[in-house]
């Protein structure tokens, strides 16, 4: 694990839309291929081109948004894969629309070419992060994978902190 290239930075972040598709899930779920839901997830927004269904997106952005946490990274969750909207929008047949509030996130931020093996070494890296950095608490009010379609190599992970 290359620990050197995750960088973390704290970040205030003004209220958000995102809208996407969904799904309810849990960590532990995760660690099962016969019951994750997030790679069919992802799969199901490239294969249904659902980013070109949303309008007033923030152009070159795409969101995995983690929310609705029932405690803890431990319990179930809902993850919306989608993008950021400019203004509000109708709810779309088939999507969530969500509102994250404003607030402040350390961003752990991480490159290379191999996804989603990037994005879930970071997720591991934060894990063992939170665990031995007290001073920071976890809110778990909305967790963000922010990728730049400009950037395919790059994965932004803000988590929510009080």
């Amino acid at each position: 694990m290359h620990n050197s290239v995750i960088q973390v930075t704290r970040k205030s972040l003004s209220e958000l839309n995102i809208v996407g598709i969904s799904a309810q899930t849990t960590n532990a779920a995760e660690m099962n291929p016969l019951m994750a839901k997030i790679p069919s997830l992802w799969g199901q927004f490239w294969n249904n081109t659902v980013l070109t269904k949303i309008p007033n997106k923030q152009e070159n952005v795409i969101v995995g948004v983690y929310t609705n946490y029932e405690k803890d990274y431990q319990g179930a969750y809902t993850l919306i894969i989608g993008a950021p909207v400019t203004r509000k929008v109708d709810v779309i047949a088939g999507m969530t629309v969500v509102i994250i509030p404003a607030g402040t996130y350390l961003v752990f931020s991480n490159q290379g070419p191999v996804m989603p093996q990037i994005v879930m070494q970071t997720w591991q890296y934060i894990w063992q992060y939170f665990e031995t950095n007290k001073q920071y608490q976890r809110v778990y009010v909305a967790d963000i994978e922010w990728y730049d379609t400009s950037s395919p190599e790059k994965v932004e992970i803000y988590i929510s902190i009080t």
